[in-house]
């Protein structure tokens, strides 16, 4: 289906991460709209604790302003489902994982960075870039990312 890679990639960072890839069939696509529907499908079917990264289908098309993603959660206060809506770089990187969304449940003993680079997943210790201002933290991910936009890595901080 035009749009999408028809998979989600459900991580556990309390596990070191574990992963497992999910296919989801093109009727669900169907009955969910966008990445927010997506969203809140699978957020029906995930842990308390699931931090939800979804993206659009629109995204890498020429249509303007279609790198968007969204990132879904629920609250175990209210229960209520939570979620922001964004455009950047960051929904294309997403997209290029091969992913139309990412699970992410856990926690991680110690302050790490999620790394998807072509089909493998790992964490590396974030330690030495805790209490670094913003533009520190962008040059960082600038340097430690491949220029070919095929072998992208798209790197998400997880803070204990």
């Amino acid at each position: 289906m035009f749009g999408f890679h028809g998979k989600v990639l459900r991580i556990d960072l309390s596990q070191g991460p574990t992963y497992v890839e999910q296919s989801i069939p093109e009727k669900h696509f169907r009955c969910w709209l966008g990445g927010v529907g997506l969203g809140v499908s699978l957020l029906q079917s995930s842990p308390d604790d699931a931090l939800i990264f979804t993206f659009s289908p629109f995204v890498g098309t020429p249509l303007t302003t279609s790198a968007k993603f969204a990132v879904l959660a629920q609250s175990p206060l209210t229960n209520r489902l939570t979620d922001a809506l964004s455009s950047s770089h960051f929904a294309i990187a997403g997209k290029k994982t091969g992913y139309d969304a990412l699970i992410i449940t856990g926690k991680c003993p110690e302050p790490m960075v999620l790394v998807i680079d072509d089909g493998t997943v790992r964490l590396e210790s974030a330690s030495d870039l805790i209490g670094l201002p913003a533009a520190s933290l962008v040059g960082w991910v600038e340097s430690s990312t491949p220029t070919n936009s095929e072998q992208q890595v798209k790197r998400w901080a997880s803070k204990t």
